[in-house]
């Protein structure tokens, strides 16, 4: 493809990129710009939002163990979306990660141990030597 082949792609509207001789990128300039700005600004915004409130929620060490779970969450979603299964070892993988997940974020685990760690746990408190909420900036100076 030449450069004045390019060109003229793009006063026709389309975005032409030839890979071993065939147009496999060929698509409007519509659908480029509206892939763009779904898949970049408005994925990229509202995932940030989301996982900002998810750690909020969570916490960090919650929040982040959560994140593990998007391959096997993508994989399950194929499903039912595009038809397409899951082989053997994705399955296997998809089971290990979630238990993973489980383990991380805090979930009682069964078993005569399990009802005890469970009854020992301790809400975690914090502590603070300020006698207000500003004293910490009058002491950091």
């Amino acid at each position: 493809m030449t450069g004045l082949e390019f060109v003229q792609g793009l006063a026709d509207g389309t975005l032409p990129l030839n890979f071993a001789g065939t147009n496999v990128l060929q698509a409007p300039l519509a659908d480029i710009a509206l892939q763009a700005v779904v898949q970049g600004f408005l994925t990229g915004i509202v995932a940030l939002l989301l996982y900002g409130r998810m750690v909020s929620i969570l916490g960090a060490t919650r929040g982040a163990a959560f994140l593990a779970l998007t391959p096997a969450m993508t994989a399950l979603m194929s499903i039912p979306i595009l038809g397409e299964f899951p082989s053997a070892i994705d399955w296997i993988m998809i089971v290990v990660i979630s238990i993973g997940v489980y383990i991380v974020s805090g979930g009682p685990l069964s078993g005569p141990d399990a009802a005890q760690a469970e009854s020992t746990r301790q809400p975690i408190r914090c502590t603070s030597t300020a006698s207000s909420p500003t004293d910490w900036r009058a002491s950091s100076r």
